[in-house]
Order: C-alpha cells, then structure tokens, then sequence
C-alpha cells in the first residue's frame, strides 16, 4: 500500500531527489528565520528606545559604546592626523563619519531606556545633552545613572527584567 506522501509524489511527478531538494529548502528557510530572529533581539537590544535598562546592562552598553568610540575616533586619527595626505585618508574620514550615525543612535537608545528604568520619561536625554557641555557634571550624572536603582516591580515602561 502507497503512503500518502508517495502518492503525493506520483500525483506531482516529483522524484527523490527533489523531495530531498524541497526538504532542505525548508530547512535552510528555518535557520534563516533564526538569524533574522537572532538579528531582531540584537536590534531590540541595542537600538530600540522601548523598555526599561538596568544598572548592570546600562554599565555594559557603555562600555560597548567606549570601545566603539575609540575605534571611531582612531579611525579620525588615520584620516586626518596621521596621514592627512595619504589617499587613504578621505575612506577612513569616511567610514568614521557613516560609524557615527550608529554610535550616536545607541547613545540615545541606552541612556533613554535608562531613564524609563528609573520611572523618568525619555525628554530626561537632554539633561545628558546638558551635561555634555559640562563634562563635571557629566561625570556626576554618569555616576547617579550608573548607581541609582530603578523601581521594583513594573512602570509605565515595562517590567522589570530583574525581579519580573
């Protein structure tokens, strides 16, 4: 007695080889659904301005965000102090400037989270704005960001990824 699946495969004129052809595709479909999901949590993690963030991953996405800035800036120093002639110089001047528009937006991403987390509304981001101009007082607000522990429990923002 015939399966259904063989006389599926009769019925379509489809071979062996191609069934295992048709079951790969599949297959390499699902995977690729994984990395366009492991993509989406990358994004949600790093560049969306939804939610609360923690002391710990605020502290973490910092140094991300140093050590970015230090590429970046290096790439400024290729550009235009070492080598300031160099043919080179206007492709690293270059890809520094495009690297910016990221970095910038993770700035604004981790510190409003940050500040949903403490119950304050995303507008709180020009008071680091503020504190740019002063770097004292940016240091102190670092400090109060770094330290000061959100409320437990839910916000208007969302749940707490800590104790939820």
């Amino acid at each position: 007695m015939m399966s259904r699946k063989n006389k599926r495969k009769k019925m379509n004129g489809q071979t062996d080889s191609q069934e295992s052809h048709n079951e790969s595709t599949v297959k390499r479909t699902g995977s690729e659904n994984e990395n366009v999901g492991s993509m989406s949590k990358w994004k949600e993690k790093y560049f969306t301005f939804h939610g609360r963030l923690n002391r710990k991953a605020y502290i973490e996405y910092n140094v991300l965000a140093i050590i970015y800035c230090v590429f970046i800036a290096w790439l400024f120093y290729l550009g235009g102090i070492a080598e300031p002639n160099s043919p080179n110089s206007f492709n690293y001047l270059s890809l520094a400037i495009v690297l910016v528009i990221p970095t910038v937006w993770l700035f604004l991403s981790i510190n409003i989270r940050r500040w949903h987390d403490l119950g304050r509304r995303g507008y709180f981001i020009w008071i680091n704005f503020f504190c740019l101009t002063v770097p004292v007082l940016y240091i102190f607000l670092l400090i109060y960001l770094c330290y000061k522990k959100g409320p437990a429990g839910a916000n208007q923002f969302g749940a707490d990824k800590i104790t939820d």
